[in-house]
Order: structure tokens, then sequence, then C-alpha cells
């Protein structure tokens, strides 16, 4: 009599696994989801707690007089180079500063920023998730889905929810909105006028590794090495820091 085979179930990584091994063996992981199933958890759960995260840390960093302060100056600012490029008048400006219903700090202020971090989250996820997933097919020839890539972005999400927690924890020990685990650190007063200072702020310890991580994943998505995901990802990124940076310049009225 031929005995019969049952095959074995892949076993399915829990949530906490998956998290953790995202952390100690990033190339294994995304070997593995890369292989497998569509999973809409890797994902998912990732955004929604990107999302958490940055609701915390509206709550938590502008609760704090001193930096409802400095991003009350910043709007000031950026609306007294407005009266003097014309585009608002002089009343117009005092009345925006006195009835401003959304001033930092405000109830209003905290469900707007909620709801652009909601909102924008995942406009950010899906958007990057387009631009890699063309890149791939077009640098690459991948033939990997856009769900599946969705994954693997989804997944490199969770080191950026590392970074709100550490970052939170920068602006509340320098007391600076603008704190954090980058080379701004050593600037004594920030100035958001000046391109170096900006482009300091933007060399992030968290955000160079969030982009490696992404970048073991892209490579087993793409089937490509290792270098070569690495040099595409930060070249990207290159060209948005760019960008970032030219227009938070226009701006701030440089």
């Amino acid at each position: 009599m031929e005995e019969e085979f049952t095959p074995i179930e892949e076993k399915k990584i829990s949530i906490f696994d998956t998290f953790v091994n995202l952390l100690t063996s990033p190339s294994e992981l995304f070997s593995t989801v890369v292989k497998g199933e569509n999973r809409a958890s890797n994902y998912f759960v990732p955004i929604i707690a990107s999302i958490i995260a940055g609701i915390i840390f509206i709550f938590i960093v502008f609760s704090q007089p001193s930096i409802q302060y400095q991003q009350q100056e910043m709007q000031n600012n950026a609306m007294q180079q407005m009266v003097a490029d014309g585009k608002m008048t002089a009343e117009q400006f005092e009345s925006a500063v006195e009835n401003n219903p959304a001033k930092p700090g405000s109830p209003m202020f905290m469900v707007f920023g909620s709801i652009g971090i909601l909102i924008g989250s995942f406009a950010i996820l899906f958007l990057l998730v387009l631009i890699l997933w063309i890149v791939g097919k077009i640098a690459f020839s991948s033939q990997a889905k856009y769900l599946k890539t969705t994954e693997v972005v989804g997944l490199s999400s969770y080191v950026t929810v590392i970074g709100s927690f550490v970052t939170l924890i920068f602006v509340l020990g320098f007391d600076s909105l603008f704190a954090g685990p980058n080379l701004a650190i050593f600037v004594n007063e920030f100035d958001i006028k000046n391109k170096i200072h900006l482009l300091l702020k933007s060399i992030d310890i968290l955000m160079i590794w969030y982009l490696y991580i992404l970048s073991i994943g892209l490579s087993a998505l793409w089937e490509t090495n290792k270098i070569k995901s690495v040099a595409t990802v930060f070249s990207l990124w290159g060209i948005y820091l760019l960008i970032t940076i030219y227009f938070g310049m226009k701006f701030a009225g440089s």
C-alpha cells in the first residue's frame, strides 16, 4: 500500500518574530518574505505602528512650551517673509497670528497633526513603493509584484518606528525641535535657511540604518547584489535630499 504524503505547511512567523528578525537577520527575513505568500500584515502592522509612534511624538513634543515657541517662531518667520515678498499684508499677518485656532500645542494643532500623520504615512508608503517598483522594473528587470514591494518597504519602516522614539528623546533632552541622532546636533543655533544646517540634519544615523535595511530587502526582491541595491537606494535618497533642501529653503524665504 502506497503511503500518502501530506505537504508540510509553511510556518508563519509571528509579528514579534518578524520584527526581531528584521533587526538581527534582515537578509534571511527578506529572502523568506520575497519567496513566501503575500501577507498584508507585513506592511499594515508597521505602518500602523509608525502612525501611532508619530502621534505619540506630536502629543509629547508639542506639549512642551519651549517647543511650541520654536514652532510658532518658524511659522511667524515664514509669514513675515511673505509680507516682505508682498504676498501678505501686515494686517493679515497680525490677524493670522492672533486668530490662529491651530497654534502649536492647541487641541486643533494636535488633531490636524495626527490626521496629517495618518494620511501622510499611507501616502508616502504607497508613493515610495510605486517609485521603487518602477525603478526595479527599469533598472533590474524585476518581476516583483507591487504588493510584494509593499511588504518589503513596509517591513523596513519598523526602523522608522524606533527612530521616532529615539528622536523624541533627543528633542526632549536638548529642548530643540531640530535635535536628533544627526550631524546637526553639533550646530549651536540651527537655522532652517542655512543649507549646510539642513544637510547636516538630513544625515541621520537612523535614516541611514533604515535605508540600508531597505536596500537589503530590495536586493532580495530585485534579485540583484546588495552593492547595486545600496547604490540605487542611496542615490534616490540623495536626489530626495536635494529637492527637499531646495524647497525647504524656498519655504523659509532663503
